[in-house]
């Protein structure tokens, strides 16, 4: 797994570029994105998807599928409504039967 922080502007739109270490072909993987309050929460405040055979359909491309590279879209509203501070975020395959946590961090959202 990869831990790393990710700094972001809020009420900008944007694409997070994440890339597997190793390089990892990922095709026919489905992933999520997730913002969250702490760590262990339930609840995402920002949720991005993919699934096998789709791209960027909820805010989640594969841009280099075999190299296991994914750019994450952020759009302005989906930080309207949080205040500036720390959150955490977590990168995730969620192809069926494969559950696996790829990166998670900090997500630093500042004005």
């Amino acid at each position: 797994m990869i831990v790393s922080d990710i700094a972001y502007t809020r009420m900008e739109d944007g694409v997070l570029t994440i890339g597997l270490a190793p390089p990892t072909a990922v095709g026919g993987w489905a992933a999520q994105f997730t913002v969250l309050k702490r760590f262990g929460g339930v609840s995402g405040l920002i949720n991005k998807f993919t699934s096998s055979g789709y791209s960027n359909v909820s805010g989640i491309q594969v841009t280099s599928s075999g190299n296991g590279i994914f750019g994450v879209t952020i759009n302005s509203y989906d930080t309207s409504g949080l205040d500036p501070g720390a959150y955490v975020y977590q990168f995730s395959r969620t192809t069926s039967g494969s559950y696996d946590v790829l990166s998670e961090g900090y997500f630093l959202l500042t004005d």
